[in-house]
């Protein structure tokens, strides 16, 4: 009579999931749901760096010690591009501003925006 074939053994996920039914599925959704996170804070930490590589645009909500502090440029370069004598009640805002002076909100920051620009121009 002929020797049977030697048993081969069973790979260890199948000892594993034989001795833990319960624990090893959970063990496999739990490593599935920490790739998926993985992948979506890399996309989300890649489409930031593309987000904010630039300086934001000026808009209606901002105020001015916002729009230095965003841009880093003093305060003083703020006032003078918003022509402002005197420095804003305290949280004044870009659509406050203008309409102080008479003018649209897209306009005046517009404005503004382009007084920026051309600081960043000259000084950096």
């Amino acid at each position: 009579m002929p020797d049977p074939a030697p048993k081969r053994p069973r790979p260890a996920t199948d000892r594993a999931f034989r001795r833990h039914p319960v624990l090893f599925p959970l063990f496999l959704l739990a490593l599935l749901a920490i790739v998926w996170f993985g992948v979506k804070s890399t996309q989300d930490m890649i489409g930031m760096k593309s987000r904010f590589s630039a300086d934001p645009e000026v808009a209606g909500w901002m105020t001015p010690r916002y729009i230095a502090r965003t841009w880093n440029i003093p305060p003083e370069v703020i006032l003078e591009s918003l022509d402002l004598t005197a420095e804003p009640r305290k949280r004044m805002t870009i659509s406050e501003i203008a309409l102080d002076k008479g003018l649209t909100t897209p306009d005046y920051a517009a404005e503004v925006e382009a007084a920026l620009d051309a600081w960043v121009a000259a000084n950096r």
